[in-house]
């Protein structure tokens, strides 16, 4: 266990301290996306997020299941994915999803326009396209379509 803490100071302390760490509050529900890459480190405590490494686009498929992160903790992920961040009692749920899939219901949208402005300061133009993309046409389309 002494371990683990070593390597979270040596992680905390480590070259990606060159990079600016970007911190998100996390209120009670919200759903957040963030675009992650490999060697990309979320630092999650008390509903705070703390992104170390530069973001990216990257529509990978890979799922995990739900973990539950109530103390401070540090997650590494070696794998590219779409991360969803949501409040839960004082806690947060950490869950890969495809880009594709995602569906968010009208209360959730306001949020997620938030998050895209957010995105919008961190990823390059290009990549704002794509995220744009994705999100106005789930929220214009109402209908089932099938």
């Amino acid at each position: 266990m002494e371990s683990r803490q070593v390597s979270r100071q040596q992680v905390q302390r480590g070259p990606q301290g060159q990079e600016q760490a970007q911190s998100i509050e996390l209120a009670a529900g919200m759903v957040m996306q963030l675009a992650v890459q490999p060697g990309c480190r979320l630092w999650v405590a008390a509903g705070r997020v703390t992104v170390q490494g530069p973001p990216r686009w990257l529509g990978a498929r890979v799922w995990w299941p739900q973990r539950r992160l109530g103390a401070e903790e540090w997650c590494d992920w070696s794998e590219h994915g779409v991360l969803e961040l949501r409040g839960e009692d004082g806690g947060s749920t950490l869950l890969w999803w495809q880009p594709e899939t995602y569906s968010l219901s009208l209360p959730w949208r306001r949020a997620y326009g938030a998050i895209c402005a957010w995105l919008s300061q961190a990823l390059p133009a290009a990549i704002q396209r794509r995220v744009r993309r994705r999100a106005m046409p789930s929220a214009q389309a109402g209908s089932p379509g099938q």
